[in-house]
């Protein structure tokens, strides 16, 4: 069995300045930044061409995206454990993974709920966590990014706790200026 998801890379420099502006906070940060198109879990590898080949189906223009808004998600006793920071315009995300959705249907569920995001970091305590919400309005630098393409990645645990993202196939995208 293999873990994979879908996703693509987000350029670092912002996300890493957030970070810089959250180190208060006791987070394991994020090394390598994606958003999560679809999260498949463990997979056969024998499904692995067929998942490449219906995913090659999936072609939609996108256009230029920028970062939105700071937010988190909080664990059953509604502490905040995720920092996260939005992308915008959301619509073409979750177009695009409706688009992805659709062409893995018979091999995976249809998700029930999706939220596009970035995560940053995670949360290892409750230090500071009171002085979280005005820190979440904080104004975002301003940095416009193009998404090409999109990614099948192998997610592989290592030694040193957070997982490696390895690309199995990448699948382009068509870009424009909004």
């Amino acid at each position: 069995m293999t873990r994979l998801f879908v996703g693509f890379s987000v350029p670092s420099v912002v996300p890493l300045e957030l970070q810089r502006k959250f180190n208060v906070y006791d987070l394991t940060l994020v090394k390598e930044f994606h958003l999560t198109l679809k999260f498949l879990g463990d997979v056969p590898e024998h499904t692995i061409p067929e998942i490449i080949q219906r995913l090659s189906s999936v072609h939609t223009p996108l256009p230029a995206f920028s970062f939105g808004s700071l937010g988190t998600f909080a664990d059953s006793s509604w502490k905040p454990r995720v920092l996260w920071v939005s992308l915008r315009p959301e619509d073409p995300l979750l177009q695009l993974h409706d688009f992805i959705d659709t062409a893995l249907h018979g091999l995976f569920p249809r998700d029930k709920q999706y939220t596009p995001h970035l995560t940053l970091g995670r949360f290892r305590s409750d230090k500071h966590i009171s002085v979280l919400p005005s820190a979440l309005s904080m104004k975002l630098p301003s940095f416009t990014f193009l998404i090409k393409e999109f990614s099948l990645y192998k997610s592989e645990p290592t030694q040193h706790g957070p997982h490696q993202h390895l690309v199995l196939a990448r699948f382009s995208l068509h870009s424009y200026w909004w």
